[in-house]
């Protein structure tokens, strides 16, 4: 985990966001027990959560939000690793 940094946004009357601005000026970095290798992190409301990842072999893999309703709303998303 690279650290976080409030944002704000525009929201539509479908729930999207729209003019997000993030303010760099104000990250937080990991907390000690945050740093290293993960495989879950927390991404508080109203936060943009940056993290680096690595992967030993290309495939389709998943992102995704253990917040149910948020599956509702894509939180659950494929990436693909070439």
């Amino acid at each position: 985990m690279l650290g976080r940094w409030p944002f704000t946004a525009e929201v539509k009357d479908d729930g999207s966001l729209t003019d997000i601005k993030v303010d760099e000026a104000h990250g937080q970095e990991p907390f000690p027990t945050e740093r290293g290798p993960k495989d879950t992190v927390q991404v508080p409301k109203g936060m943009v959560t940056r993290v680096k990842a690595t992967f030993d072999k290309p495939g389709m893999y998943m992102w995704h939000c253990h917040i149910l309703e948020h599956e509702d709303h894509e939180m659950i998303r494929p990436l693909e690793v070439h």
